[in-house]
């Protein structure tokens, strides 16, 4: 599968870079740019930022989880069960504060 990554900076200049999964593409503040990459095989890669950005630079690491289909299906189910119990909270909630005067209508 290609994974396509939308990258962007909400501060400085930032350069994305997963050494096994391809080139550094740079996130500028104001602009967003696009990679891509296609793992042959699963694994965690590390990766970490490649521009100078500031006094957290060399804290700045990332990791790639890279998992069979089966396991990413599952994945996004689970996330989709937690989003949907949350809201669920959020929802009784509203009607607790609202039925007590808390919160408008």
């Amino acid at each position: 599968t290609t994974v396509v990554l939308k990258i962007q900076s909400t501060d400085v200049i930032h350069s994305w870079w997963i050494p096994s999964l391809g080139g550094k593409v740079d996130a500028v503040p104001g602009y967003t740019t696009y990679t891509w990459f296609k793992a042959l095989h699963t694994g965690t890669f590390r990766g970490q930022c490649a521009q100078l950005c500031g006094t957290n630079h060399a804290a700045m690491v990332a990791f790639v989880h890279v998992v069979s289909p089966a396991q990413y299906q599952a994945w996004t189910q689970s996330q989709e069960q937690a989003i949907t119990a949350a809201n669920n909270q959020v929802g009784q909630l509203r009607q607790i504060l609202t039925s007590q005067g808390q919160l408008g209508s």
